[in-house]
């Protein structure tokens, strides 16, 4: 969980910088980046569980894998899921404060 959570100082200040600087486009784009990435990861790795594994633990396949991609400290999956969510979550917010609720977008975003 430590090794998680420094992931996640190093890609907390990103997501932050750019929710300041950038537009809710800008920003819209990094969280679906992070998002993807993560899931890509979380896939491969899944697949390479699966290929590892399922021969010999065929029963336990859903909870190696679950302990592959959460126990994975080297590559920041869990963080870039984290990030992605996050960073599509603040381009809504930022998106709906400045167009509105209702209303349509006066600057084409």
């Amino acid at each position: 969980m430590a090794c998680h959570l420094s992931w996640l100082v190093m890609f907390a200040p990103v997501v932050v910088l750019v929710d300041r600087v950038a537009q809710p486009r800008r920003m819209n784009q990094l969280g679906t980046c992070l998002l993807l990435l993560g899931l890509v990861g979380a896939m491969v790795l899944a697949v390479q569980e699966i290929l590892r594994g399922l021969p010999n633990k065929a029963p336990y396949v859903w909870q190696r894998i679950a302990l592959e991609v959460f126990g994975a400290i080297d590559y920041p999956v869990v963080p870039c899921l984290i990030g992605g969510v996050t960073g599509l979550a603040l381009s809504r917010r930022r998106k709906r404060s400045h167009c509105g609720l209702t209303g349509p977008c006066s600057h084409g975003e």
